[in-house]
């Protein structure tokens, strides 16, 4: 095993390149360098045969690498829920402005309802009711 393993998150491509500048971990244009050399000597001073340190190292670029969350996809389902949030908060706010006209209308309605019947008992009870002497 020899090179560099560049991951990119957003396209998840891996691409090798021999010779890179080792040990570079490091975001450059959305992606990830990580020094496949370097990281399966690690392992092999770690007591792994080569063959396991190179397994090891293939391991991580076909099951670890593509679930890797970047900060990049961290702060775009940030923009993402802050733009969903203000949406929802504009809408919540229009409705509950609607809500309150409607709702003052109602009043409004049944206070007139109200008046209009309480004034045709009266006027009733006016007829009805002899004035007294």
């Amino acid at each position: 095993m020899n090179g560099v393993l560049t991951y990119r998150p957003f396209g998840r491509k891996y691409t090798t390149s021999h010779g890179a500048a080792p040990g570079k971990i490091g975001r450059e244009a959305d992606e990830m360098t990580i020094d496949t050399l370097a990281y399966a000597k690690a392992l092999e001073a770690a007591g792994l045969d080569r063959r396991d340190a190179e397994t090891q190292v293939a391991a991580l670029a076909v099951h670890v690498l593509p679930d890797i969350v970047t900060k990049d996809d961290l702060n775009q389902a940030n923009d993402r829920v802050d733009h969903e949030l203000k949406v929802t908060r504009d809408e919540l706010k229009l409705t509950i402005g609607r809500t309150v006209h409607q709702q003052s209308w109602r009043l409004f309605g049944m206070v007139f309802a109200v008046v209009g019947l309480l004034d045709g008992i009266l006027f009733a009870l006016l007829r009805v009711v002899p004035p007294p002497h």
